[in-house]
């Protein structure tokens, strides 16, 4: 694809319009600063755009790694960030997405998520995670931070480090990361257990229910350890 006003779009989803984007994001609204990557929204004609700007050198490539990662867990009818583009700019990558509705998973207190809501809510969940685990692949930083509740149910975000995976200590991981994170921000047991409970009825794997329990409770004790070290 051309390269113009500093930028260069690699892929995109010919069904979906560009935004318009140059090296010096004019018109868009900078959310976030880290040191290797900003955040960005805008508006153009009727649509949402969600912009991630990445710093780094000529090897890495976070905004492809994000690009496939949507295409990878959508392709499975799983929940999650549209992709409208990738490219490079000056001093790195970026990916375009559209912009998602709804309010992160770890705000259901504020949002007054009732009883009845939450259960359906870890029912669908587990059957996402039983779904991306069947197919080989991993999310790989799956937590309550990386969901989005809106009227339609759950959406899966931050996708840009799912990965195919050939032990089971990944998912594990997956789901201590997940369970330990629900629990920090004030999610009850019960829709812990209803959640596992759904998603070891669900998955195709054969493994062993007492030891897979047992090893994602243990990986979600050393997490907790872990993060009060910090």
């Amino acid at each position: 694809m051309a390269r113009a006003l500093g930028i260069e779009w690699i892929e995109s989803d010919p069904r979906r319009p560009l935004p318009p984007l140059d090296e010096a994001l004019s018109g868009w609204d900078v959310t976030k600063k880290r040191r290797d990557r900003w955040n960005a929204r805008r508006a153009a004609g009727d649509r949402d755009y969600h912009l991630k700007w990445f710093f780094h050198g000529p090897w890495s490539r976070p905004a492809l790694r994000e690009w496939r990662g949507a295409r990878r867990v959508a392709a499975l009818g799983v929940p999650t960030v549209v992709p409208v583009g990738w490219g490079r700019h000056g001093r790195g990558s970026f990916v375009v997405l559209e912009g998602s509705p709804g309010f992160p998973a770890d705000a259901w207190r504020e949002h007054g998520v009732a009883p009845e809501r939450l259960a359906r809510l870890a029912a669908e969940l587990a059957a996402h995670a039983a779904r991306l685990h069947d197919s080989g692949l991993c999310h790989r930083d799956l937590n309550v931070y990386h969901l989005l509740v809106d009227a339609g149910g759950l959406r899966l975000i931050d996708v840009g480090r799912v990965a195919r995976f050939v032990r089971r200590r990944w998912i594990v991981k997956d789901l201590a990361s997940l369970l330990y994170t629900a629990r920090r921000e004030g999610f009850p047991a019960w829709a812990c257990r209803a959640f596992l409970r759904r998603y070891l009825a669900w998955t195709r794997r054969r493994w062993s229910r007492r030891r897979l329990i047992a090893a994602v409770a243990a990986k979600a004790e050393r997490i907790r350890r872990h993060a009060r070290e910090r």
